[in-house]
């Protein structure tokens, strides 16, 4: 029940005045401010989840190009060159390196998606990780240029890379043996030795010169 006020005035007059209800909000009032709230925290809690989303799938696309790029010019600038390389079969893993493997040899390879450089030192290899974002390798070339391959989740980057020091021995071609390995050597035990081209040959001999004039 509202409160009521009674005034009178000079006249006699009596008024009557509804007083406000201070008892609170009522429980459809309740009931249709938690609602309203309700959706306005569930939209904002959508635009966050979704911007979260979209920001965490943006990095992991960044730090797997990065990686793969860092990787691939890391690859490169090491067998660029080189003035021996073929292409063999990959190990199983980094703890069971086949028995074949030449120490004076260097090798590049996958595995558990980390790109491995066994750098050989004449007597064993010293191991460097160099990508971990990397599932697969694949290695194509002739004596001229090699094609470097790598491929992550989502992101693949092929580069060619230039042998002078292959393309100037014809006999050191790059051979395809096996898998998705690299072996190489930048020693100069296997740069090319012989005459590139054949001898030129002997100038001609120079024009014997005129007579001089007879004297008058």
């Amino acid at each position: 029940m509202l409160p009521y006020l009674r005034l009178f005035r000079k006249e006699g007059v009596c008024m009557t005045i509804k007083m406000r209800d201070n008892n609170g909000i009522t429980l459809i009032e309740l009931m249709i401010t938690l609602a309203i709230l309700s959706m306005v925290l569930g939209a904002a809690f959508m635009v966050f989840g979704f911007g979260n989303n979209t920001y965490s799938q943006g990095y992991s696309k960044f730090s797997e190009q990065s990686d793969i790029r860092l990787a691939s010019d890391y690859l490169v600038d090491q067998v660029r060159f080189a003035t021996k390389l073929s292409i063999v079969d990959k190990p199983t893993s980094p703890a069971s390196l086949p028995n074949d493997w030449d120490y004076n040899f260097n090798y590049f390879y996958i595995h558990d998606g980390r790109l491995y450089h066994e750098q050989g030192n004449g007597t064993s290899f010293d191991r460097f990780v160099i990508g971990e974002l990397i599932s697969a390798a694949d290695y194509s070339g002739t004596s001229e240029s090699l094609t470097v391959s790598l491929t992550g989740i989502d992101y693949t980057l092929a580069t060619e890379v230039l042998l002078p020091n292959l393309k100037i021995n014809p006999d050191q071609a790059i051979i395809s043996a096996g898998d998705d390995a690299l072996m190489y050597s930048d020693s100069v035990d296997f740069a090319y030795s012989g005459a590139l081209v054949e001898d030129p040959p002997d100038p001609p001999d120079p024009p014997d010169p005129p007579d001089p004039p007879d004297p008058p």
